[in-house]
């Protein structure tokens, strides 16, 4: 079975068991996996993989730990969120958030997501999991969200690549879910910055929806 083959030592037949469970469907919100699994059994398996050299099956041990949703892999990934592995980080911010969780996510963003020339892998889920909580934090949870999501994207109007314009994109979403007060004032700075057109013209389309035709004037 899977959990045979991931304590194996043949490398190969692990890792593709464990590529073959972080691929299993699961939902966060009912139980994690939505499969028949002795979950205890794959815990046991997956854990010690954390601490792999090879930061592939690190990375597949997260997810399958994050997807098993017992208490005893929770309270192991949710002290990841400390984790000096940027990508592990940004995984378990991802997870905390779409439970709606800050948790150290928002703490974990905050420091990832500004970092110059931060790779475009990470801004997406970090962006994305600042959409996350401003739908399903508290309160507190997601006016920080707010205020990080319009921190990045005043910091990104000059920049005209497709990636920085998606990441604004839910941004945008963030400001609308938390502080729809703000939202007019961002989208004109968006309206008039570089950001690709793509974004410029939601923009557009969304501040003529909340002005009428004369707010563009």
């Amino acid at each position: 079975g899977l959990v045979e083959r991931i304590q194996s030592t043949d490398r190969e037949g692990r890792r593709v068991a464990m590529e073959r469970l972080s691929q299993l469907p699961f939902h966060s919100e009912r139980g994690g996996y939505q499969v028949p699994l002795d979950k205890e059994a794959v815990f046991a398996a997956a854990l010690p993989h954390l601490q792999s050299s090879d930061k592939w099956i690190a990375s597949l041990a997260l997810q399958i730990l994050e997807r098993l949703r017992t208490p005893e892999a929770d309270t192991v990934v949710m002290k990841l969120i400390e984790s000096p592995n940027p990508e592990i980080r940004m995984s378990v911010a991802c997870w905390l958030g779409w439970q709606g969780l800050d948790q150290g996510a928002l703490d974990a963003v905050e420091d990832l997501l500004f970092v110059p020339g931060q790779d475009h892998h990470l801004a997406y889920w970090l962006t994305g999991t600042l959409k996350a909580l401003s739908e399903r934090g508290s309160a507190d949870a997601q006016q920080r969200a707010c205020k990080l999501a319009i921190r990045y994207t005043r910091q990104n109007l000059h920049r005209d690549d497709v990636h920085t314009a998606n990441d604004v994109q839910r941004c945008l979403d963030t400001v609308a879910n938390a502080a729809p007060w703000y939202e007019t004032t961002l989208l004109k700075d968006v309206l008039e910055s570089g950001l690709a057109l793509q974004v410029r013209g939601c923009a557009l389309k969304w501040l003529s929806a909340l002005e009428g035709p004369e707010g563009l004037h």
